[in-house]
C-alpha cells in the first residue's frame, strides 16, 4: 500500500455522517485506503462504548467497501496515545510511504496543544475538514500555511444525538448502518 488516509475518532458509534465524509475524502485525496482509527482512551472526551465494540463497530460499517479499513493499532502500542507516535507506528507497521491524516477544524485550531505538532506537519500530510463555529482564520498562520483545507459535506448527524435517541428509547434508523444498530441492540449499548 503506498499511500493511505487516516480518519480518527471515538466512533462511538460510527454513523452515516463518517461514512459519507470518509466517502467524500477518498475522492478527493485520492488515496489507496482509508483507515478509520478509533481512539483507545480519548483525551478530551469521555468514551460510552468500550475500545473493542467501537472497533467491531467500525468493521461492519465500513465492511461493504473495499477501500474502507479499521485499525486498532493503538491498544498495542506503550504509553499515551499520541497521533505522532501512532502515525509513525501505522507507516512503519504497514510501509505506506504516504499517509493524509484527517482533523477537524476544532483540532486545527488546538493543534498547537498537540505532541510534536511541527513534526507532525512535516512529516504527514494534515487535511482540515470543516467543523461548526470554526474557520480557517482561526488555525494559527504558521500551521495554517501547511495544512490542506478540504470541503467536505455538512451532514447533521452526532453519536451524541444517536446515544441520546438511544437513552430515551427512540430509533435510530437511517443514522448508522443497520448492522450496528444490531450490534448496539446485541450489546445492550448507550443504556
Amino acid at each position: 500500500m503506498r499511500s493511505v488516509t487516516i480518519f480518527g475518532g471515538t466512533f462511538d458509534p460510527i454513523h452515516y455522517a463518517h461514512l459519507i465524509i470518509a466517502q467524500d475524502i477518498l475522492e478527493k485525496i485520492g488515496t489507496q485506503k482509508l483507515l478509520f482509527l478509533p481512539t483507545l482512551d480519548p483525551p478530551h472526551k469521555k468514551s460510552f462504548a468500550p475500545f473493542p465494540d467501537r472497533v467491531n463497530m467500525v468493521n461492519l460499517a465500513t465492511r461493504g467497501n473495499p477501500r474502507f479499513q479499521c485499525s486498532d493499532i493503538e491498544k498495542r502500542l506503550p504509553g499515551p496515545s499520541y497521533t505522532i507516535n501512532i502515525l509513525r507506528a501505522i507507516k512503519k507497521e504497514s510501509e505506506i510511504s504516504n499517509i493524509s491524516f484527517i482533523i477537524g477544524m476544532d483540532s486545527a485550531v488546538e493543534f498547537k496543544t498537540w505532541k510534536d505538532p511541527d513534526d507532525l506537519l512535516e512529516e504527514f500530510e494534515i487535511v482540515v475538514i470543516p467543523r461548526p463555529f470554526y474557520t480557517k482564520e482561526d488555525v494559527l498562520p504558521r500551521f495554517k500555511k501547511k495544512m490542506n483545507f478540504l470541503n467536505t459535506r455538512k451532514i447533521e448527524i452526532s453519536s451524541t444525538e444517536i446515544r441520546e435517541r438511544i437513552r430515551k428509547g427512540k430509533k435510530i434508523k437511517y443514522l448508522t448502518p443497520d448492522s450496528v444498530i444490531d450490534y448496539i441492540e446485541k450489546k445492550d449499548l448507550y443504556k
